[in-house]
């Protein structure tokens, strides 16, 4: 195997080739992976970026004007403290989905996803990855929001926080499911149709994840709320199940070797904006 690299201020390609391998008495090249200069011409990003941000500016829009409509659910107006999870839900999902992205598409790029045991791989262990982390952030927020409210009022309300801790964990893991699933399905499109994953796969990251856990919090929050008078312990089961996934999910995480490194140094980055985006909850 020869290997040559070239190098230039602004660029590092590296071209890798095979010189003999003999398969059915033919020399053919086995592996050839090489970066053209002219791929990334400013003309092309410019092309590939338009449509997904302006699918990010029209999410984002939806996603406020459906949050400013969530004000009428009545579980929104008895349980004030839910709007403390909002900013919080918005930016852990923003968070993992566009790390996602990052991840997969830097796994696209280097051609693993076109091979099917990589790629089988790569999704499950990313997807349970970020159930994994959504589950403990969102159980993590609901008590940071429960805490303040409970400072900041001078009473605790269980069935409140029961509500919450089971509204939060509930839509983190929903939306993270959905928005892994429709992010592994984005990056392989970009990937077959020649396009730069990375230019693709944030915006829309971006813009479905907060339209999405803006849904899925209102609708499993008020739905919640209404059977909790006739099926409390529904609440209390919903977050005994989560909380019984942790250690599932870091089990065959540790054992991905895809994301087993995230799975220990990618904590404290989405626990510390967790804490940030709970006290902007407050002004919400």
């Amino acid at each position: 195997m020869s290997m040559k690299i070239e190098y230039n201020p602004y660029r590092i390609n590296l071209l890798f080739y095979i010189e003999k391998s003999i398969v059915n008495d033919e020399t053919k090249p086995i592996l050839n992976v090489y970066n053209n200069n002219n791929q990334e011409k400013w003309y092309i990003v410019a092309r590939q970026l338009v449509l997904p941000f302006m699918i990010s500016g029209f999410g984002m829009v939806a996603a406020g004007l459906l949050l400013e409509r969530t004000k009428e659910l009545k579980v929104f107006q008895e349980i004030t403290e839910i709007y403390i999870l909002v900013p919080a839900l918005l930016d852990l999902k923003g968070n993992l989905e566009m790390t996602l992205a990052s991840r997969l598409s830097t796994q696209a790029n280097i051609g693993n996803i076109d091979k099917i045991c990589k790629f089988k791989d790569l999704f499950i262990g990313n997807v349970i990855l970020i159930q994994l982390q959504a589950i403990v952030i969102g159980f993590l927020a609901a008590l940071v929001s429960i805490l303040i409210s409970w400072l900041s009022q001078g009473h605790f309300n269980i069935r409140y926080a029961l509500i919450l801790c089971s509204s939060s964990v509930s839509t983190a893991t929903i939306a993270s499911t959905v928005l892994g699933v429709v992010m592994m399905i984005v990056i392989v499109l970009s990937h077959k149709c020649k396009i730069n994953p990375d230019n693709i796969a944030t915006p829309v990251a971006a813009s479905l994840g907060d339209l999405t856990t803006v849904i899925v919090l209102a609708g499993v929050s008020e739905f919640l709320f209404q059977i909790t008078n006739f099926h409390s312990l529904l609440l209390m089961m919903t977050i005994v199940f989560f909380l019984t996934l942790i250690p599932i999910w870091t089990i065959i995480c540790a054992r991905n070797e895809h994301v087993k490194d995230v799975l220990i140094h990618g904590w404290s980055p989405i626990i510390a904006a967790m804490f940030i985006s709970s006290t902007g909850g407050l002004i919400l």
